[in-house]
């Protein structure tokens, strides 16, 4: 009798796979959620390479996203992450360990990477994806950053970074500016001063005790300033847009609230907002929709009598898979 196994298919001598080729297997793999991606990054050598170039040029917008927040004073501070209720995939949110970042302060973010600086050593930096928890340590810089005086740039066209450094004295006066960069290595005094735009700040004859706020939202450069109005002693925040011409056209003038404008949302029309609520001893940041004008709770923080906070900061960064040693560090 013969078998009633069937016949496996002789494979022709000739026949080769057929190939995708790279601009149809980038649409593809771009559509996936993050969660999708990291499984298919640990296939081999080759998919993670693919998978790291394609998470750097995947738009924000289609990544599940969240917030740094630190808190403390300029010598101890504690590190949180938080979903943003506006999450566009929340069956793929994703909760970062902040493990990669402790003992460090953050300084920027820029798409999914974070530039930290060691409290000890000020003018020592590192690139760290904090998803994927893998960092590269930058060169030692001359000047010490004294705190929020550093700026991550991630340009995801050509995998480079650079990284621009304030150098200031202990008073914050600015006395110059270091770059450092993918193509030089090296950190290098910024030379360009007849090249460079000085734009003045649109809050002369406001009350600037509270921390203002500069930073870029749907492509543009955003600043705010707070007003202080009111026998209650409430702050109203002003928002300028800068337009062509480099003049800046007041876009909203909120409040008044009792509430610390931190940063701007870097792709939708929101701020982020802290406040403190004395009676439940409970510390809060919020983000606000300027469009339709809705406050959303983004996290909760208590910090007790552990220390005295002297500042909250707060850094929206969207999850990437991207190793920081492809930008060129070493």
């Amino acid at each position: 009798m013969g078998s009633s196994r069937p016949q496996k298919r002789a494979r022709v001598a000739d026949e080769e796979p057929q190939k995708i080729s790279e601009d149809v297997l980038y649409e593809i793999i771009s559509q996936l959620p993050l969660k999708s991606l990291g499984r298919f990054a640990c296939v081999s050598n080759t998919w993670r390479h693919n998978v790291s170039d394609i998470s750097l040029n995947k738009p924000p917008e289609l990544m599940s996203s969240g917030l740094f927040y630190e808190y403390g004073t300029f010598d101890k501070s504690v590190t949180g992450y938080a979903l943003l209720p506006t999450s566009i995939h929340s069956e793929d949110a994703i909760l970062m360990n902040t493990n990669s970042i402790s003992d460090m302060t953050i300084l920027s973010c820029s798409h999914g990477l974070i530039l930290c600086s060691n409290y000890s050593s000020l003018n020592e930096y590192r690139i760290i994806n904090p998803l994927t928890t893998q960092m590269t340590s930058l060169p030692q810089s001359s000047h010490p950053s004294f705190l929020f005086g550093a700026t991550l740039i991630i340009d995801p066209d050509y995998l480079s970074y650079k990284v621009v450094q304030l150098i200031t004295k202990a008073n914050h006066a600015l006395v110059g500016v270091d770059i450092i960069s993918s193509e030089t290595g090296r950190w290098e005094e910024y030379e360009g001063e007849k090249t460079a735009r000085v734009i003045e700040l649109p809050c002369q004859g406001l009350w600037n005790e509270n921390p203002n706020c500069l930073g870029v939202s749907q492509g543009r450069l955003q600043f705010a300033a707070h007003d202080f109005v009111g026998v209650d002693g409430f702050l109203q925040p002003l928002i300028w847009v800068l337009e062509e011409g480099d003049q800046w056209v007041l876009k909203h003038r909120l409040g008044p609230l009792d509430y610390h404008l931190l940063a701007f949302h870097p792709d939708l029309n929101a701020v982020f907002f802290y406040c403190y609520w004395i009676e439940e001893e409970e510390h809060k940041i919020l983000l606000y929709d300027l469009t339709d004008m809705k406050m959303k709770d983004v996290c909760t923080f208590y910090n007790g009598d552990e220390f005295d906070m002297m500042f909250v900061n707060c850094y929206p960064i969207s999850p990437s898979l991207v190793n920081p040693r492809k930008l060129g560090v070493t």
